[in-house]
């Protein structure tokens, strides 16, 4: 879609303060700084848009209103905490879909506040406890949030910003049998570790993690490895890299400050933390370890309830990531027991040698369809399991408007549940083709197929070749 410039984002729970000498209290954070009097207003209209959505629907905490000039879209993040943000559009943004571009970003508010609630917790705990730990907890992971989400806004949002799926790793059984029965024998060898997750190239092959805490945390580590050499505004998120590591297909070792953790070759307490955040720094000059809070394993913590503190340990096998979460108190206890790191020490070897009979067997048996993406443009999309796998690319003129005429057809999915299939040829004799089963959607374009005959037969074709045995005729 046309890109936009951010222009307000802020955070507050009316219910703090009924007293209208302290409606200033409800404000938890707003950016940018303005008089008090500026975020009242900005506030004050939010919460008369947001009570006039509920006489209407109950079932949903988003709100949104746009102009010719500007969008502005709220999200109950929790009860009663709501987050808001302003984009100014550009002219050209007139004759776009305003429910497409209202979606992406209510799509950038939730991944910011999921990211925000893994990293600190929910925002209600910290209500109950102090309000101001809250503030400066919102302040501290906000402002470099907003600096990561204006560049996006700026050059234009798009359907992948809006679906935010997450992409598998392709792969047969016996390897993917392989990689769980390695973390089955590495969580029963350790068993501080309540669950772990891989990643190769990007790509997802394995989570013991609910499908909520999956998503963020998969979404910001497959981000993490693409930043290669400048320092991302996100690294204080989660974990900060190894420096040596950054963009080192061939690094083997730990990726986050790990408490004394021991590194073949490099002395004993080696721990590398940016010093441009600070993230995970005592003020004494040790390092503290990076909290994570997640949900139950097999239950959907959307609603931010049951949440517990983790440790995040993170290692990197050549092109393979794997994301440990431990137990911080028996992390601690192991920890503890020997300066040089005993605990990481003993999982630096068992790792090392595990990965080293497995990892180029799993690799070997990477079932990626280079030849057939390149033949095909498609975007398949499993609301589900949030499985995304897509041929179709994101820069170019050709592939902004192709994205462009795919939103529409996903629009026009929603609005009609019914839908089942849907056709479009445009001028240029370009055909968009949409297909929906279930939870899954399969959306295709292709050129130069002139009747609709050829064009059905295209998409049986990809879908063939791609997704059989879930698009039948």
């Amino acid at each position: 879609m046309p890109g936009g410039s951010l222009l307000k984002l802020y955070i507050y729970n009316n219910t703090i303060s009924l007293k209208e000498e302290q409606q200033h209290q409800n404000v938890l954070f707003y950016h940018p700084e303005v008089p008090l009097d500026e975020q009242l207003m900005d506030i004050g209209l939010s919460a008369a848009f947001g009570g006039f959505h509920f006489n209407f629907d109950n079932d949903t905490g988003i709100s949104s209103c746009c102009t010719d000039g500007f969008q502005m879209v709220w999200f109950e993040a929790e009860t009663d905490f709501w987050i808001g943000i302003t984009v100014r559009r550009q002219p050209e943004n007139a004759g776009f879909v305003e429910d497409a571009e209202a979606t992406a970003l209510t799509a950038l508010l939730k991944q910011g506040y999921r990211l925000f609630r893994m990293q600190y917790g929910c925002m209600s705990k910290h209500f109950r406890e102090t309000l101001p730990e809250l503030r400066d907890n919102l302040k501290s992971f906000w402002k470099p949030y907003i600096q990561w989400i204006t560049g996006p806004i700026a050059q234009g949002l798009d359907l992948y910003d809006t679906l935010d799926g997450v992409e598998y790793l392709p792969v047969d059984r016996s390897a993917y049998l392989k990689m769980q029965s390695v973390v089955n024998h590495l969580e029963t060898e350790f068993p501080s570790i309540q669950a772990s997750m891989v990643i190769v190239d990007n790509l997802l092959l394995y989570t013991g993690l609910n499908l909520d805490d999956t998503h963020t945390l998969y979404k910001f580590l497959s981000r993490r490895q693409r930043t290669t050499k400048n320092a991302s505004p996100m690294d204080n998120v989660l974990y900060l890299c190894h420096p040596y590591a950054r963009g080192d297909e061939s690094y083997s070792g730990f990726l986050t400050a790990t408490c004394g953790a021991f590194e073949p070759g490099k002395g004993t307490l080696r721990n590398f933390v940016s010093e441009k955040f600070n993230i995970g720094k005592k003020s004494s000059g040790a390092y503290k370890p990076i909290s994570i809070w997640i949900g139950p394993r097999h239950e959907s913590n959307s609603n931010g309830k049951d949440l517990k503190k983790t440790t995040l340990v993170v290692f990197q096998s050549q092109r393979m990531i794997l994301t440990f979460l431990c137990d911080p108190d028996e992390l601690a206890k192991q920890t503890d027991k020997d300066v040089n790191g005993r605990f990481f020490g003993d999982l630096h070897s068992f790792l090392t040698d595990t990965l080293a009979r497995s990892s180029q067997s799993i690799t070997q048996n990477i079932t990626r369809s280079i030849v057939w993406d390149e033949a095909y443009q498609y975007i398949y999309f499993n609301r589900m399991n949030l499985a995304l796998k897509s041929s179709l690319k994101r820069k170019g003129a050709d592939a902004q408007e192709s994205l462009r005429r795919v939103e529409r057809l996903q629009i026009g999915f929603e609005d009609t549940p019914g839908m089942k299939e849907a056709w479009v040829r445009t001028k240029e004799n370009t055909w968009v083709v949409g297909r929906k089963s279930g939870s899954r959607e399969f959306y295709s374009v292709f050129e130069g197929k002139s009747h609709l005959t050829e064009a059905h037969e295209e998409v049986k074709r990809v879908s063939q070749v791609f997704f059989n045995g879930i698009f039948v005729d």
